[in-house]
């Protein structure tokens, strides 16, 4: 009986020594990224582009630029990031991105835009 019960024995100990070191690598943030969405980023280089640059742009980059400024700033962007910040560069024209994904769920753009200035009314103002 004892040498049936020593595989089970060496098989559950297997199995709790992975789970343990599972559930630790999980809390480390060794099984995600380690490196977190950084919105904040994001919006920054968007807006440095929109803001600084915007004769470089081609007419579909800078819809997406906005896109992804008025996502992050509608969804994850605290209002006191945006201070001092003019984020309304108009609606994203979507027509131009020819289905382009610029948001991370189905949301239109009109409904991302308007979202975003009503967040942060202290930035929705034209730069």
């Amino acid at each position: 009986m004892k040498a049936l019960n020593r595989p089970f024995s060496l098989l559950f100990g297997f199995l709790l020594g992975a789970c343990s070191v599972t559930a630790y690598g999980w809390l480390a943030g060794y099984v995600h990224s380690s490196q977190p969405y950084q919105p904040v980023e994001e919006a920054k280089i968007c807006y440095a582009a929109l803001r600084y640059a915007p004769d470089r742009l081609t007419p579909q980059l800078r819809e997406y630029l906005k896109g992804r400024l008025y996502w992050n700033a509608a969804y994850w962007i605290q209002p006191s990031w945006l201070v001092g910040w003019h984020i309304d560069f108009g609606p994203v024209d979507e027509s131009l991105l020819d289905n382009v994904p610029w948001a991370k769920d189905a949301s239109p753009g009109d409904e991302v835009y308007h979202a975003a200035m009503l967040r942060h009314p202290h930035a929705a103002t034209k730069p």
